[in-house]
């Protein structure tokens, strides 16, 4: 509950707000991915420039997929060093 209050409390989220409307007063060249990590979850936010990467929301699955593959390995590795 601690964490959660100083979360909350932080100027995290006011200062990513910022700093995406500073990167959006230069145009987003390309990318900008920006990761939290808050409460057992993991928060992905995306921005792009829709001319260098035309289809947005198959990167979104490409890096779900990629997820995925990565936690799946993870786990076999953990499996294989229990036996």
């Amino acid at each position: 509950m601690q964490i959660m209050k100083r979360k909350k409390a932080s100027l995290e989220p006011v200062f990513t707000y910022y700093c995406t409307k500073f990167v959006y007063m230069f145009g987003v060249k390309a990318l900008l991915i920006h990761v939290v990590s808050y409460m057992n979850k993991v928060l992905f936010v995306m921005s792009v420039d829709e001319e260098t990467i035309p289809d947005p929301h198959k990167l979104c699955d490409d890096l779900e997929e990629s997820l995925r593959n990565i936690k799946a390995s993870a786990q076999s590795l953990k499996s294989h060093n229990v036996e």
